[in-house]
């Protein structure tokens, strides 16, 4: 990007892109079941698709654990695993409002649009709790439908969304209730699925 002068030459802007190394790493399940078996069961119960759902459930599992945790050795890289390049430690003593705050504006600008919090369920129960100087909560639970949360909705903290991840540490310091919030543009990670 350039200024030029009125008639001069502009200035040609070639973008650099790194080589991005895609590892493959297979999550898979089995089940091995007779075939009387799932003819039995599909009297009253189709089996097979019971399996299958579950299976399904079992990989989604993994796949969030290890996509917010993973090492990236025989599994893929979670988000966590990288090294963070923007932190923001803790003021006081306890979780404070400002500490959500600065966690907020150590993001650049240009990322913060599409940035959603995520954090352990020990984080939220402190989270929630937070006021600002009016006495409202920082956190807003998002309801439509009469208070039914729809699967799309989420709440939000500072207007932007938060995402619970129980895999997230909460052994971390000293003590064993301590663990991470992340302020996190998830459009940068890439999954090759």
């Amino acid at each position: 990007v350039s200024w030029p002068a009125e008639l001069a030459t502009i200035t040609q802007s070639d973008p650099t892109f790194a080589n991005i190394v895609l590892s493959v790493n297979m999550c898979a399940a089995i089940s091995r079941m007779s075939r009387q078996v799932i003819r039995d069961a599909a009297i009253n119960v189709n089996l097979a698709e019971k399996v299958i759902s579950m299976i399904a459930s079992a990989i989604n599992r993994e796949e969030d654990k290890v996509f917010a945790v993973g090492t990236g050795s025989g599994q893929p890289k979670g988000f966590r695993t990288y090294t963070a390049t923007n932190t923001v430690a803790q003021v006081a003593g306890s979780l404070a409002g400002d500490d959500l705050v600065n966690l907020y504006y150590t993001l650049p600008l240009q990322y913060r649009d599409s940035a959603i919090f995520v954090m352990h369920d020990n984080a939220t129960k402190l989270v929630r709790k937070l006021k600002d100087s009016s006495g409202r909560y920082l956190w807003s639970d998002t309801f439509e439908n009469g208070g039914l949360r729809s699967a799309a909705t989420y709440p939000t903290l500072l207007n932007r969304p938060v995402v619970i991840n129980n895999d997230l540490p909460v052994n971390l310091g000293g003590g064993t209730n301590e663990t991470e919030i992340h302020f996190i543009d998830f459009s940068y990670y890439v999954i090759g699925d």
